[in-house]
């Protein structure tokens, strides 16, 4: 006997499908091997099982369609799943940071506007002690300012001469 006629054969034998010439057959082959005896009453206790519950063959994908289906109710109900815990966070972060960097930056402006406004007062300070009074005549504020062209015009010398500034100020 060909060993595809034995196989199938045997699955008949299994599910109890046997003729009258096939039985024969199958006893001829179980004088000749005797374990296809215990095969066949395996076959025979799985026949007599009850049949498992039919489930699709595209179960997961049956599954995985139910779950899809709830997703959308659950992100209808909440719309800020954008808004999660550490995006939050980083964005809290990030508003830290620039809120320190624009004190920090308006903080120093306030500081260099208060210095040029003290350099101010100091020059206008030292604007009143040299302007002119009420009483003082035009043409004296004309000589003043003359002079003080030449001075400015003069070159600097590092050794001061005492003899001679001591003698200009017994001329005034």
């Amino acid at each position: 006997m060909k060993n595809f006629e034995e196989n199938e054969l045997i699955d008949k034998a299994m599910a109890g499908r046997l003729n009258a010439e096939e039985r024969r057959m199958w006893e001829a082959l179980l004088a000749e091997r005797p374990e296809l005896e215990a095969e066949a009453q395996i076959g025979r206790a799985l026949r007599a099982m009850p049949k498992p519950p039919a489930v699709s063959s595209n179960f997961t994908a049956l599954v995985l369609q139910e779950v899809q289906r709830s997703a959308p109710e659950r992100a209808a109900r909440w719309n800020f799943h954008w808004l999660s815990w550490p995006r939050l966070m980083r964005a809290a972060g990030v508003a830290v940071v620039v809120f320190g960097i624009g004190v920090q930056v308006a903080h120093q402006r306030r500081v260099e506007k208060q210095a040029v406004a003290q350099t101010v007062r100091s020059f206008a300070g030292g604007m009143t002690v040299v302007a002119a009074g009420a009483e003082a005549q035009p043409e004296q504020i004309v000589t003043l300012l003359q002079d003080f062209e030449a001075i400015r015009n003069l070159p600097s010398v590092s050794d001061v001469d005492s003899t001679l500034l001591a003698a200009m100020r017994s001329t005034e």
